[in-house]
């Protein structure tokens, strides 16, 4: 979830598959290390962005 800096909701990820362990979260990236159904480990990076207005 994603939060401003007075603590209001911005916004909120969804787990994008099993097999992923978050490992880092920067003002607008998600670092993590993906493992297949073989075991083969991934390094992934996903952007964060803030959502679109309704």
């Amino acid at each position: 979830m994603g939060f401003d800096t007075d603590g209001r909701f911005l916004c909120h990820l969804d787990h994008p598959h099993d097999g992923l362990t978050a490992y880092e979260f920067g003002p607008d990236f998600w670092l993590g290390v993906h493992a297949d159904e073989l075991g083969v480990e991934t390094v992934v990076v996903y952007e964060l962005t803030m959502p679109e207005a309704a």
